[in-house]
């Protein structure tokens, strides 16, 4: 759950959207007049459901022009046709709405291996992911490199302490374990 990154695009008179919103867990801390999950698995849609958060399995499942803000995080790089699936999701905002995803920006270092969990099919860095959105038909407002790691038991750490403190605590985290992702704001 990474709520407090989304937390700044968001208000409690918006629709949301999760694209790959496993359980729910997300959309459950963030504050907004209607959440929608759309996620693949049987399971965790159920899951999402027992929260209270409306989940859906297909991105058609969703009217057009319907939802203010979408979010992801950490999905994007399993899915088979990502720019497909992008301009679908682009259907779903209303004009001016905004898509907010993160996604790992890996190394070319990384090894392939055969039994990896994650099955990742993609990566990109910042110009490819950016590039990928314009192709999608989003205006690119921003897209930057964010190096955060969150820290165990971060939800009570952030009640905690202020942003700002705990934006800084991630980062150096990342910088420790030098980890990388990338961050796009785009608009339809």
């Amino acid at each position: 759950m990474k709520a407090p990154m989304f937390r700044p695009y968001i208000n409690k008179d918006m629709v949301i959207v999760e694209f790959g919103s496993g359980g729910g867990y997300l959309l459950n801390n963030l504050d907004a007049k209607e959440k929608i999950g759309i996620e693949i698995n049987d399971t965790a849609r159920e899951k999402a459901k027992k929260l209270g958060i409306r989940s859906v399995k297909y991105i058609d499942d969703i009217p057009d022009d319907y939802v203010d803000v979408i979010i992801s995080s950490s999905v994007l790089e399993h899915v088979e046709s990502p720019l497909t699936a992008l301009k679908q999701l682009r259907n779903k905002l209303k004009d001016g709405g905004k898509a907010i995803f993160y996604v790992p920006n890996e190394s070319c270092d990384t090894e392939y291996q055969r039994s990896e969990i994650n099955y990742h099919l993609y990566t990109w860095n910042c110009l490819t992911l950016g590039n990928l959105f314009k192709a999608a038909g989003y205006f690119v407002y921003s897209v930057k490199k964010v190096q955060e790691v969150w820290p165990k038991h971060y939800s009570t750490i952030e009640q905690q302490v202020s942003h700002e403190l705990f934006e800084a605590i991630c980062e150096i985290g990342g910088r420790a374990f030098d980890e990388n992702r990338c961050m796009i704001v785009a608009i339809k």
